[in-house]
Order: C-alpha cells, then sequence, then structure tokens
C-alpha cells in the first residue's frame, strides 16, 4: 500500500523527480514541498469523496483504482463505502454502479 501521509507523499514525489530528472535530494524534497504546498493552498489535501457500492462489495476489479480507505456502511444501504481523495468522474461511478454520497474531512473519517 501506498504511503499517503504528507511527508510519504513527499519522499515519494522526491524520489521521482531525482529519478526522472536528476536532481539532488535536496532538491528535489524542496520542489516535492512546493508541490504539497501548492495543492493545500487550493484545499485538495483534506477533501475526501465518498461513494456507496450499491451491487457488489469492495474486491479485486470492483471499484475504481486508488481507493483512499474502505468503511462498513452501518446503514445497511451499501456493500461498502469507499473514499478517494480525488472525485471520481461521472464514467467511472456509472461503469462501478456507485453512489456518490458527497465529501468530508479527513479529519470527519
Amino acid at each position: 500500500m501506498i504511503d499517503t501521509t504528507l511527508s510519504g507523499l513527499a519522499e515519494r514525489i522526491c524520489e521521482v523527480i531525482c529519478n526522472r530528472f536528476g536532481a539532488s535530494p535536496t532538491e528535489g524534497y524542496e520542489i516535492a514541498d512546493e508541490i504539497l504546498d501548492g495543492l493545500e493552498e487550493r484545499g485538495t489535501m483534506n477533501t475526501l469523496y465518498k461513494y456507496g457500492m450499491r451491487l457488489r462489495g469492495f474486491s479485486i476489479g470492483c471499484q475504481p483504482r486508488g481507493v483512499y480507505k474502505r468503511v462498513d456502511d452501518e446503514t445497511g444501504k451499501y456493500h461498502d463505502i469507499i473514499i478517494y481523495a480525488r472525485k471520481l468522474t461521472d464514467k467511472e461511478v456509472n461503469d462501478y454502479e456507485l453512489d456518490y454520497l458527497g465529501e468530508s474531512d479527513e479529519e470527519e473519517q
């Protein structure tokens, strides 16, 4: 599983920048910090998007890639609730037969 903490993201961004562009680790971390600061300012680091799995539960190939978190549905309406750090496309929602349940802040999870 990919580390999605800010430090984990910074390390991964730094690694990509160093490997692809030949930057030093110091330069890589500086660029990673700038990227993450920009995302945080735009609010894209805190918003999560929730979807209900109507026809099947969480399993290989049953939901779009990139799930941030899976939780049980306490209401019993859905097999599972899946949470993403990005809003899914209409095609993804339709193809995987999901219901959009709204946005939430990371702290609410």
